[in-house]
């Protein structure tokens, strides 16, 4: 849906509904020091940054202007 121009916006949008709905489960990964595959997950700080630039990135992809694709 991202690279859809007709699409790209509204799948931004879920995009970031989904990644905000699932920044408690960040949160309870890394209050409870949970482990994938044996080794440890981040901290709470580092999850955090990277939900926040995941979020940008996201937003920043499906609304933007279109020029660079049309031109």
């Amino acid at each position: 849906g991202m690279v859809i121009p007709a699409t790209a916006a509204i799948a931004a949008a879920a995009l970031a509904l989904m990644l905000l709905a699932m920044f408690p489960a960040n949160v309870y990964a890394a209050n409870h020091k949970l482990t994938l595959g044996g080794k440890p997950v981040f901290s709470l700080v580092p999850r955090t940054v990277l939900q926040i630039i995941f979020l940008a990135a996201v937003i920043l992809a499906g609304w933007l202007p279109l020029q660079a694709v049309t031109t």
